[in-house]
């Protein structure tokens, strides 16, 4: 009778801690982010990096693909490209939401679909993130947060406009 049981808390046990789709994806991007981050510090050829990019990429958009679904927005396309448009922190595009953005022709308005975890996830990451101002110096610093002072009118009364004379 133990065996049973121990067998059933095992069997629970692995269904209950077993990873969402979203809990997969956010695994498979920070392991490629990883990956990419080795290969800029081995000092890989840009080419070999931008391989590894577009690979990384288009495996993270099928996972979101089939966490999103397809969208069902008059005239936008039912499927979507990644928002994220490089895995590389020094890159631009790094660190955008992870959705699908879906484009309404080719200069049109866009929108991006994702889910609440994603959301709550890339909005826990931009607070924690510290702003990088290490390039300032704190002279600079302070010049850049002064803010001009604006004098205030003040509320005495005006000297007279009447001309004094003097006996």
């Amino acid at each position: 009778m133990r065996w049973v049981w121990t067998f059933l808390f095992a069997l629970v046990s692995s269904v209950a801690f077993t990873a969402s789709p979203e809990d997969d994806y956010v695994a498979a991007r920070d392991k490629a982010i990883a990956d990419i981050a080795a290969l800029n510090s081995a000092n890989a050829a840009i080419e070999t990096i931008d391989a590894e990019n577009e690979k990384a990429l288009a495996d993270l958009q099928q996972r979101l693909a089939g966490i999103i679904g397809p969208l069902a927005v008059k005239d936008f396309p039912p499927t979507g490209t990644i928002n994220i448009e490089s895995l590389s922190d020094s890159d631009i595009g790094y660190g955008m939401l992870d959705g699908l953005r879906y484009t309404k022709g080719d200069d049109g308005p866009s929108l991006v679909a994702t889910t609440r975890g994603l959301l709550e996830r890339w909005l826990q990451s931009r607070t924690a993130r510290p702003t990088k101002v290490s390039n300032c110096p704190p002279a600079s610093m302070r010049r850049l947060s002064w803010m001009p002072s604006i004098p205030r009118r003040s509320t005495a009364t005006p000297p007279s406009r009447e001309r004094s004379t003097f006996h």
